[in-house]
């Protein structure tokens, strides 16, 4: 089972994982949104029976610049990214 925004890139991803002879599924979504981290789990469990290990890895850099230049939605963007992702993936 993987997920991540880009759909595109998530069925290159599937289709390669197929070709090496095991089997995957995509479901796209923005990992900082609660309701996709819990579909990505249901997901898992209704296609394989349930969900052995979770690699949470999504994150970014933010924006770069001085601390009085950052907005708040460049500092929320950061913090949904690299950690609310991580603390909503575990938590389902």
């Amino acid at each position: 089972m993987v997920g991540a925004r880009r759909e595109t890139e998530l069925n290159s991803l599937v289709e390669g994982i197929r070709q090496s002879g095991d089997e995957a599924r995509a479901l796209a979504g923005d990992v900082r949104h609660e309701p996709y981290a819990k579909a990505l789990v249901e997901c898992a469990i209704q296609e394989y029976g349930g969900l052995d290990i979770a690699l949470n890895n999504a994150g970014i850099l933010g924006v770069s610049g001085a601390t009085t230049d950052l907005t708040l939605e460049d500092w929320e963007n950061t913090l949904g990214t690299n950690l609310t992702s991580a603390f909503l993936s575990a938590k389902y």
